[in-house]
């Protein structure tokens, strides 16, 4: 399934090749209804046992609630990745945005999944 809106980021998860995707701006007043949906398809790919899984974040900018719901969807991750699944978490951001920057940093802080911290000039999500 994919999303894509002003506010809303587009999300995406293609279960064939492992891959997940959030991209764009996530600036909705009331994450949660956005999410918590996202997040039910995301614990229903999770239940398939994956054996690897490449979760590509490519967020110019995200607002508090949603920091909140990318957070409970990576720490969904972790018993996977206990469990033996390889998982890489890409997470890209504009070289001179230190607020991204330290967000992907923070994030990788509070799971314990691998990540990719990504500085790119330009971000364009069809480049992931």
């Amino acid at each position: 399934m994919s999303y894509i809106s002003d506010e809303l980021p587009e999300f995406s998860i293609d279960e064939e090749n492992g891959i997940i995707r959030i991209d764009g701006m996530s600036l909705m007043d009331v994450a949660k209804e956005f999410y918590v949906p996202l997040i039910e398809e995301v614990k229903n790919y999770i239940d398939t046992s994956p054996v690897k899984v490449d979760i590509f974040i490519n967020l110019q900018y995200f607002n508090t609630p949603s920091s909140k719901y990318i957070l409970e969807m990576l720490k969904m991750f972790v018993p996977l990745h206990d469990e033996g699944c390889k998982i890489l978490v890409h997470w890209y951001f504009e070289e001179d945005d230190e607020d991204m920057h330290e967000a992907g940093v923070d994030f990788n802080a509070l799971v314990s999944i691998p990540f990719e911290l990504i500085p790119t000039t330009f971000v364009r999500k069809d480049k992931l």
